[in-house]
């Protein structure tokens, strides 16, 4: 017997008052400590037994059809007993837990569905075929009637390729922006500081504030930045860093990129400190990395761009000689 059904037995059998004396103290004292589901499912079907037991004179139930819905009518058959209007009493307030459960279950089932990634990238897969890649830390929830309304709540960083569907828009609340697509696939990140960044890869995004006070139409190729407490909330501009989806592809390019803005993208991209020499300012890279460990992107560095590369104890120093 499942722990359910046993608990619905001995509810009916307190119910109905078909219990020993010990047993209703043991059970009054289970009450006490039980759960608050299980408390819950006490005063709902006690609820139920009160509204549809009548009084113990008047009482006549329909032993067939609740013989027949948990199936013993054929026990009965074989083991002719008595009619006792009490344990019959006991069968329909089983009945009557029973046909509450679909009620009490889907109480207890969550409104929202969350996904976390922890440490590694976890690719999300929605209902209506599109996909997410969440970047580790980062979160997002959606209500179980997400195919009603196609919404999504955003924290942290993560990729999105948006499945069409007859045109029933697809939103992502994050931090205090709304972006609103049909089908598209675009970066989006909500840093600590209420800061929110958006880069579109294909389609046509609109992206705002919330409150819609500043709406911008975002095409691939432009990005997106929404500030809180300034003026301008909402600036756009092209896309200047290509490796916005790196943490996504594991991949890097660099096409005559200052020194500077490399270690920085490698500083980010690694988790680590880089510190570069001033007389590097004016050396550029043109270069690329495919799923590469710091270690053998620092080594082809340094082989390739006549640089010395040290580790230190807060993370790596990069020096060599001055470019023209």
């Amino acid at each position: 017997m499942t722990k359910i059904n046993h608990t619905y037995e001995q509810i009916a059998s307190y119910l109905t008052r078909n219990m020993s004396e010990q047993e209703t103290k043991q059970f009054e004292l289970w009450l006490i400590s039980a759960s608050p589901e299980e408390q819950d499912l006490f005063e709902a079907t006690k609820k139920l037994w009160e509204k549809t037991t009548p009084s113990a004179e008047k009482f006549t139930p329909n032993v067939n059809q609740a013989l027949k819905q948990v199936e013993i009518k054929r026990q009965f058959r074989q083991r002719p007993q008595p009619v006792n209007p009490w344990k019959y009493a006991a069968v329909v307030a089983l009945l009557i837990a029973a046909s509450i459960t679909a009620w009490f279950l889907y109480t207890l089932q969550p409104s929202q569905i969350t996904e976390l990634a922890q440490n590694d990238i976890k690719k999300v897969d929605l209902p209506d075929g599109s996909m997410i890649w969440l970047s580790p830390g980062t979160s997002i929830y959606y209500e179980n009637n997400f195919l009603d309304n196609r919404e999504i709540h955003l924290s942290g960083k993560a990729f999105f390729e948006v499945a069409k569907r007859n045109g029933q828009p697809f939103t992502v609340f994050s931090a205090n922006t709304k972006t609103q697509v049909l089908g598209t696939s675009f970066n989006l990140e909500t840093k600590a500081n209420g800061q929110v960044a958006i880069q579109v890869t294909t389609g046509k995004v609109a992206f705002s504030e919330i409150n819609m006070k500043q709406t911008v139409f975002l095409t691939p190729g432009k990005q997106a930045e929404y500030t809180p407490k300034r003026a301008q909330m909402i600036t756009t501009s092209e896309v200047q860093d290509e490796n916005y989806r790196s943490w996504q592809t594991h991949k890097l390019a660099f096409n005559n990129t200052p020194a500077s803005t490399l270690f920085e993208t490698l500083e980010e991209y690694y988790q680590t400190n880089i510190e570069v020499s001033n007389n590097l300012q004016n050396c550029r890279f043109t270069t690329s990395f495919d799923n590469q460990s710091l270690d053998e992107v620092l080594e082809i560095l340094e082989l390739t761009g006549n640089l010395k590369i040290t580790q230190t104890n807060q993370g790596f120093q990069v020096s060599g000689s001055p470019c023209n």
